[in-house]
């Protein structure tokens, strides 16, 4: 089964159980078939890593458990600080040193190449 045909799927099953009763401790079918749907959705368009903008940031820690995910935080002037952090500690990073967004560090959708970071300028 293709990819976008287990989406379609999975889409049917969450709208054919939104009703169901679920009990402590039971499996929420409808919740899961969601869950799996977006995350397919995701992978299925995922791009080259990028730098992030202060806006998609804002969005990814907005997602329920977004502060639980993971991203590439690079640093400019130590590179060996560079590396995958939790989006929480970004938005730590977003109080504390907004004015040096792009400046000093910078998050990525995922782990760039060294030719990705080098290709890509900084502010």
């Amino acid at each position: 089964m293709k990819t976008e045909e287990m989406i379609c799927e999975l889409r049917r099953l969450e709208e054919a159980h939104k009703d169901d009763f679920v009990g402590t401790g039971e499996t929420n079918w409808s919740l899961m078939c969601h869950d799996v749907a977006n995350r397919l959705e995701e992978l299925l368009t995922a791009q080259e890593p990028r730098v992030m903008t202060l806006e998609e940031i804002k969005d990814y820690l907005d997602d329920p458990g977004g502060d639980k995910k993971p991203l590439w935080l690079e640093w400019h002037s130590i590179p060996a600080l560079s590396g995958w952090v939790l989006a929480s500690q970004v938005s730590d990073l977003m109080k504390r040193y907004m004015d040096s967004y792009n400046n000093t560090w910078r998050p990525w959708t995922s782990r760039p190449t060294d030719e990705q970071r080098e290709a890509t300028s900084w502010a």
